[in-house]
């Protein structure tokens, strides 16, 4: 027997033997039940929660969190079908399964978590006594939770707390202690009704205020005053739904946004959902009310949208891109019509200003050959400071590098470094191509290269941290309008671990691993232009494993239109094309890849951006 504030007392044949705090039996004398289940003795306690005494070898065991149970404070304790059934005075019911507890609680649909008696019926039902009501409960033969059913005032209990362990069946009747005398549940008298209950949304509010109608674009009001198919703008995204049932009895709600939720929400009695900072898009809340009987209504839908602001929409790019191609071929237009008319003038004045045409057209001539030359300077120079081919393949000898300018020279480049027993490459992607491209691309290598051999920086995720910075500050993009950048993704591979470790800033890193494919997702963020200088991007390692094939890629090659529609290659069929070639040795990918485009482009599609495809096989 259990003496609260002594301990235990074990009665064997007219002797008494004292469990207790002193005797260093047990780690508390505040024993409120027990519970004997063949050789085990389940102990329920306040501050200690749950232990279990065997009382052959005398181990004792205390349960907590790792095994599920979450509780100090225990009141009763039962079995069903040899499972121990624990109830507590503050997290609900736990079920005792395969060596872990299940929490059953209000979320679930208890009238309150402090369970003061629980009962086992003879159709080994669970009959749970709480501070506010009496629920019945119906397992799953796997022990999880089936069905609960509430029991209140509304069912003729005059006192809703029941006392503790008080209670017993007999004759087909269960008996419950409470604070206003007995009280006893005839089941043959429990009329359940099969009646759905009713549901409506009584009040919408944004921002936890009403909603202004003259604010909101809407089809038209329901009969509650709420608005039907309300179009919201991407500032009215915190919204708030209150609800009702229609009906007198105790109902419980579920929710769900479809678009912002993957599963309905827990059981609850709370009549409010609250949704913050939604993003732009179309919602469907849905909501069902469940009353005592478990029966649940029919699913009530309310349809609502988000816009997003002008500068994320559709027309908007559309616009800006008609905006500066318009802006271009008026560019053009004008310098074609000038020169036009300079030779219209020119030729009229042939005769006598011959030698000056001559002289001009000798000019114009040693112009062109003069740009013809520093752009092809320009593309030396960005070989140069490109890493030496055999310099990479001494370091890494299975791999392709497939480089397709645009132009003469690239927005698009490769870079490789060591230092010690680690090497780094990156697949770089500059805003824009040609001249403007190629000058971001030498910015880009030469703080790479500081940032490795001088900064003495080797964390893939505070090299592209570090470049962030450094680009801000190069640029002054404080303080000008500059907001070129760059997207790359960045490996370091480590002999010493044998580890490659990934960072990426818009660039994603592909792995083919026994035929499958891996996608490692990088930071949403961009080198420098409207990045944050102080933004941290995520880095991935990655235990390296033999015939492990990395690809890394800008978007030229993805972008690029062409087939039989003319529309972009995408992403998805870069990829499947990687599965279909990748058994393949590296330089027959590499020229697997470079035929792919090719054909892809035919005659009648021109190369749209720089293209740069990287494979390393490890």
């Amino acid at each position: 027997m259990s003496l609260y504030g002594t301990g235990i007392i074990k009665i064997k044949n007219g002797e008494f033997t004292l469990y207790s705090k002193e005797n260093k039996q047990l780690p508390t004398n505040d024993v409120m039940c027990i519970y004997s289940i063949l050789d085990d003795l389940w102990i329920g306690t306040i501050g200690e929660g749950v232990l279990r005494l065997n009382t052959t070898t005398n181990i004792m065991k205390r349960f907590g969190k790792k095994e599920g149970f979450t509780s100090t404070n225990v009141f009763s304790i039962n079995e069903l079908n040899r499972h121990i059934i624990i109830g507590s005075i503050d997290e609900g019911l736990f079920v005792f399964n395969k060596n872990k507890f299940t929490n059953i609680s209000k979320k679930n649909g208890l009238l309150s978590n402090s369970i003061n008696v629980i009962q086992k019926s003879a159709d080994n039902n669970l009959w749970i006594g709480t501070d506010l009501g009496i629920n019945k409960i119906i397992l799953n033969p796997d022990f999880s939770l089936k069905s609960i059913k509430a029991y209140t005032d509304e069912d003729g209990l005059k006192s809703s707390a029941i006392e503790q362990n008080a209670s017993i069946e007999q004759n087909g009747f269960i008996y419950f202690g409470t604070g206003e005398g007995l009280v006893s549940y005839n089941a043959k008298e429990d009329i359940v009704s099969d009646v759905k209950p009713k549901v409506l949304i009584s009040e919408l509010l944004l921002k936890y205020s009403k909603i202004d109608s003259t604010k909101v674009k809407f089809d038209s009001l329901s009969k509650l005053n709420l608005p039907i198919n309300p179009v919201f703008n991407y500032k009215q995204n915190d919204i708030t739904f209150k609800f009702k049932a229609l009906s007198t009895q105790t109902t419980n709600y579920q929710f769900l946004l479809e678009g912002y939720d993957k599963d309905w929400s827990p059981v609850q009695t709370n009549n409010e959902a609250v949704f913050t900072n939604l993003s732009p898009g179309k919602y469907i809340f849905k909501l069902k009310a469940i009353n005592k009987y478990n029966i649940e209504s029919e699913i009530l839908e309310y349809a609502f949208e988000i816009t997003p602001p002008f500068y994320m929409r559709w027309w908007f790019f559309v616009l800006s891109i008609a905006t500066i191609i318009a802006s271009i071929f008026s560019f053009i237009k004008y310098r074609t019509h000038k020169l036009i008319k300079e030779k219209q003038v020119l030729e009229a004045k042939v005769t006598e200003r011959t030698s000056e045409l001559k002289s001009a057209n000798l000019n114009l001539n040693i112009a062109i050959e003069e740009i013809k030359d520093s752009i092809n300077y320009a593309e030396r120079i960005q070989s140069s400071i490109l890493p030496n081919i055999n310099v990479i393949k001494e370091h890494l000898p299975n791999g392709f590098i497939l480089f397709k300018p645009r132009d003469v020279v690239s927005g698009d480049f490769y870079w490789f470094n060591k230092t010690d027993e680690k090497l780094f490459f990156a697949c770089v992607d500059c805003t824009g191509h040609g001249v403007p491209g190629a000058f971001m691309s030498m910015i880009g290598n030469s703080l790479l290269n500081e940032i490795i051999l001088t900064k003495k920086i080797t964390s893939p995720s505070a090299i592209l941290s570090s470049l962030n910075r450094s680009i801000f500050k190069v640029l002054k993009q404080n303080t000008s309008e500059s907001r070129d950048g760059m997207d790359m993704a960045l490996c370091m591979i480590d002999k010493k671990t044998n580890t490659l470790t990934y960072a990426g800033a818009n660039r994603e890193l592909l792995l083919i691993r026994n035929g499958e494919l891996i996608e490692y997702k990088p930071t949403k963020n961009a080198i420098g232009g409207f990045t944050d200088s102080d933004t941290v991007f995520k880095e991935t390692s990655i235990d390296i494993q033999p015939n492990d094939l990395y690809y890394m890629t800008t978007d030229g090659y993805a972008d690029q239109f062409g087939g039989e529609k003319g529309k972009k290659l995408m992403t998805k069929n870069f990829k499947d094309f990687l599965l279909q070639i990748h058994t393949l040795p590296m330089p027959v990918q590499q020229d697997e890849l470079d035929k792919k485009i090719v054909t892809w482009m035919g005659k009648e599609h021109a190369q749209v951006d720089d293209i740069l495809v990287i494979g390393i096989k490890l």
